[in-house]
């Protein structure tokens, strides 16, 4: 590197260090997937990886929501279906189907997403209150919705719910 290239390098990692002044929000990194027509983001600190569903197992006396458990790397994870959980049409699984591996410190569940999309980033002066129309259920789990529609998922609600997670 030239000592201009250092130079503007290092300018950068001065500004980026700096903390944040009053009155200005820091963006939230997100994911974002689909599950049928809905677009939904959560935060990527919950979200561990996204895998290729493969093979599962379906567990019998177990809510509609959970589709079974699928092994990742010797965890066995429930799988969800969030759509089922939300009491929304499931167009259930395919072979494109995804699993976001949902946890913070460790594997906990995966949802199952039609697609998974891109990692970005959201200002939280972005995130609109939930309309009217979606279920009380559906509306707890929502810190809010996206000018584009997507519905923004709490993930700390959802891995905090003991229904999504079967005990081993």
């Amino acid at each position: 590197m030239t000592v201009s290239e250092t130079q503007i390098l290092e300018e950068r990692a001065r500004r980026l260090a700096l903390p944040l002044t009053a009155g200005e929000e820091k963006s939230l990194q997100v994911v974002s997937f689909s599950i049928g027509a809905e677009k939904f983001i959560i935060e990527s600190q919950y979200v561990q990886e996204i895998n290729k569903l493969h093979d599962y197992t379906p567990v019998p006396d177990t809510p509609n929501f959970i589709v079974g458990v699928t092994n990742i790397r010797g965890t066995v994870l429930a799988l969800v279906d969030i759509a089922k959980f939300f009491t929304m049409p499931s167009r259930g699984i395919t072979d494109l189907t995804r699993v976001i591996v949902l946890g913070q410190q460790q594997f906990e569940f995966g949802i199952l997403a039609a697609t998974a999309h891109d990692a970005l980033a959201i200002e939280p002066s972005d995130i609109l209150e939930v309309p009217d129309g979606i279920s009380a259920s559906t509306k707890k789990y929502l810190k809010g919705v996206t000018a584009s529609a997507s519905l923004f998922l709490d993930g700390q609600l959802l891995l905090s719910d003991e229904r999504l997670i079967l005990d081993q």
